[in-house]
């Protein structure tokens, strides 16, 4: 069983750098104006906090290889509801909408740290991908500090998993989550899978009840990510946007 906690998690930024100099599971880069132009970041893991670098309320489009997540407060919304803006995709490029520009104050991606598509599943403490988060690539007979405390969920890969309302795989209720976006291989014969659970109506099991999951499809009720709206949409990814 491996869990990963990262509530709070000391992030890498990269300013400067050239694209294809290094290369992440999930990177993004951040302008200040739209189309990709202005003062840039870029990014490869978590940001609590953008005013830490001076760059909070500043982004205004990103270009990204991943599911990010961009949140109206720090630390990822957990202490105050906000807005959420979220790409995914594969060298995705997109301007950020118009109500949600210059909002973003902290970031942070869904999957493994270790490749692009890597079969994970991911949970949230609050609606929207806000507040604490687990994330786990291996069947967790129980989510520790994140039991009976699940409000969102991202699948990312091929696999289905199943997730239960009690601990070791039992419960009352259980419901299987496959993927529901495809992105198509790049360049580099990368590609991207991804389910997107931003409430427990979404997922099918009463808020604030998910106890432990496990790999496959494991239920009679399965449920494909949702087709949240999008912003815009192109085959190398999408975005879109929610609150939390």
């Amino acid at each position: 069983m491996k869990l990963n906690v990262t509530s709070a998690v000391l992030l890498l930024v990269l300013v400067g750098v050239s694209p294809g100099s290094a290369s992440y599971s999930s990177e993004t880069r951040c302008w200040a104006d739209q189309n990709q132009h202005g003062e840039w970041f870029d990014f490869n893991e978590f940001f609590h906090n953008l005013a830490d670098i001076h760059f909070d309320n500043t982004i205004e489009s990103v270009r990204e290889t991943g599911m990010w997540m961009y949140y109206e407060h720090a630390d990822y919304n957990t202490h105050q509801a906000g807005l959420v803006f979220w790409a995914s995709g594969i060298d995705f490029s997109g301007n950020v909408p118009a109500q949600y520009a210059n909002m973003a104050t902290s970031l942070r991606y869904a999957g493994s740290p270790y490749s692009l598509d890597d079969e994970t599943w991911n949970v949230y403490s609050g609606e929207a991908f806000t507040g604490d988060a687990l994330w786990g690539y291996e069947d967790a007979a129980s989510l520790g500090s994140l039991g009976d405390d699940v409000s969102s969920i991202i699948i990312v890969g091929q696999s289905a998993w199943t997730f239960y309302d009690g601990r070791d795989f039992h419960g009352t209720n259980s419901v299987c989550l496959r993927p529901n976006f495809k992105f198509g291989r790049d360049s580099d014969g990368r590609s991207l899978h991804v389910g997107i659970f931003p409430t427990p109506a979404h997922f099918q099991i009463s808020d604030n009840n998910i106890e432990s999951v496990r790999k496959g499809c494991w239920s009679e009720n399965v449920v494909y990510g949702e087709s949240v709206r999008t912003n815009s949409s192109s085959p190398s990814g999408a975005c879109g946007f929610l609150n939390g």
